[in-house]
């Protein structure tokens, strides 16, 4: 899918952070951020990284991976655009172990002179 030009509408920043779910669950999280920009301040996400931090969760004694958010309708997808319009914060709910969860991804998209540079800045439980 391609990035979302500086002219998108809010539809289409949502509809590739769907599509940027959908591959951490196809391709694995290691592959996912990849094709996302990297911040020099951010953590190294990674599919080791998630599964540490989901130990568990679903109190089964099993570690958590990122699978089909299409197999859930029910999962959040928001989009906030930042005051100063530099941008938006998008928040999209996980379903782990095919399973929805309380963790949620968060993506940025900001504005550059070439576009959005698109970043994951947190993966966390709400």
């Amino acid at each position: 899918m391609k990035r979302p030009t500086i002219d998108s509408p809010e539809s289409e920043i949502l509809d590739y952070t769907r599509f940027w779910v959908t591959c951490a669950a196809e391709q694995g999280l290691d592959r996912a951020v990849q094709i996302l920009d990297q911040k020099e301040d951010s953590p190294s996400w990674s599919e080791a990284l998630i599964r540490t931090i989901s130990e568990d969760h679903f109190g089964d004694g099993k570690t958590c991976v990122i699978t089909d958010p299409r197999k859930h309708q029910e999962l959040r997808v928001d989009a906030y655009e930042y005051d100063d319009g530099s941008g938006f914060a998008v928040d999209h709910d996980l379903a782990m172990n095919d399973q929805v969860s309380d963790f949620t991804a968060q993506l940025e998209f900001i504005r550059t002179d070439q576009g959005y540079s698109i970043f994951l800045t947190d993966i966390h439980v709400l």
